[in-house]
């Protein structure tokens, strides 16, 4: 009898183990469903385009070497046709019904705001595209960006330019920086090199001729040179009145 028990205990661990290798094995040949909005037609679908073939070669390269955890990748994705007010559907609907595993994108800054409350809603992470300085309106801790940039978004960028030219010589000096190069100045320890105010602009060369007198009246004018015509009088005037004008044609 104990031993008709043992043997009974024994094939139901064996059927249990089975099971559990089938429904592994099951799960194994799942794929991998990676979810995104993408622009692939509107105003930057030219840039769209190029992603969906940039993914695709990942997926295609990831699948020919065994795919992630031994999963195929299955890339899901819908045309927001560059339309912002079309996105949180569409992530809505990846997140719900498609059920998908992992989040991507969307591409442009203005795409990626408007998907970020439905992401940040599901407690989903993602990874946008080129989407710089949008976290910064919602300090989101599952939001990763492609680019590296850190906290300080596009004033990061300027970094190794204003570096460079601050080790120049003669320094560099700008008539009206940019409102990035004000923000960068101050934090480069070379920042005295630069300034803000405006320089004082040179002369034009174009001037007029009194034709009488021959003396030179400076102007602000750049147009093409003058053509003289003598003019009947042209007596230098006292110190108080005004300096006559002399008639030219252009």
């Amino acid at each position: 009898m104990l031993k008709i028990q043992r043997l009974i205990a024994a094939l139901a661990v064996a059927a249990t183990f089975s099971l559990l290798a089938f429904a592994a094995s099951a799960r194994a040949a799942d794929p991998i469903k990676v979810g995104f909005s993408m622009a692939l037609t509107g105003s930057v679908a030219q840039n769209g385009k190029q992603l969906i073939i940039a993914l695709e070669l990942w997926r295609d390269d990831v699948n020919a070497n065994g795919g992630l955890l031994g999963r195929p990748v299955e890339l899901v994705y819908y045309d927001d046709q560059s339309n912002p007010a079309n996105v949180p559907g569409i992530y809505t609907k990846l997140i719900t019904v498609d059920k998908v595993d992992l989040l991507l994108g969307p591409y442009a800054t203005n795409m990626v705001a408007a998907a970020m409350p439905v992401i940040m809603q599901h407690n989903m992470a993602t990874i946008s595209i080129l989407a710089i300085n949008v976290n910064r309106h919602f300090h989101y801790a599952r939001y990763f960006d492609m680019i590296p940039v850190g906290p300080e978004g596009t004033k990061a960028f300027s970094r190794g330019f204003f570096a460079l030219a601050a080790a120049q010589e003669p320094k560099p000096h700008s008539q009206k920086p940019p409102p990035t190069a004000r923000a960068r100045t101050p934090r480069l320890k070379a920042s005295r090199s630069f300034t803000t105010k405006p320089i004082r602009r040179a002369r034009p060369i174009s001037r007029q001729w009194c034709a009488r007198c021959k003396r030179p009246i400076r102007t602000w004018s750049s147009l093409p040179p003058i053509r003289l015509i003598r003019s009947a009088s042209c007596a230098r005037p006292p110190k108080s009145a005004s300096i006559p004008k002399c008639s030219a044609v252009r």
